[in-house]
């Protein structure tokens, strides 16, 4: 068996190989933060969904329950002290 003589690696060679590496690496955690942050942003798109339903239906409530109180003051009114 022949072994073949390692090849010899200058500084800007290695330069070039650790900058490729960390590229490689870059572009492998920007696509992974993006990701992350796309999943993110429709979970808080969701959650707003939620929040603006909420709201509705509490002014709904809200409105329901001043119609009630009104309307329970002026029976009261009505009877307390004549049309």
């Amino acid at each position: 068996m022949i072994l073949a003589m390692p090849k010899k690696i200058t500084l800007e060679d290695l330069a070039r190989m650790v900058q490729e590496g960390f590229v490689h690496l870059e572009a492998k955690i920007m696509t992974e933060m993006d990701r992350r942050f796309t999943l993110v942003d429709g979970r808080l798109n969701d959650i707003e969904d939620r929040l603006d339903a909420l709201e509705v239906r509490t002014a709904r409530i809200e409105h329901s329950i001043l119609i009630d109180h009104r309307d329970r003051i002026e029976r009261l009114e009505t009877h307390a002290f004549g049309k």
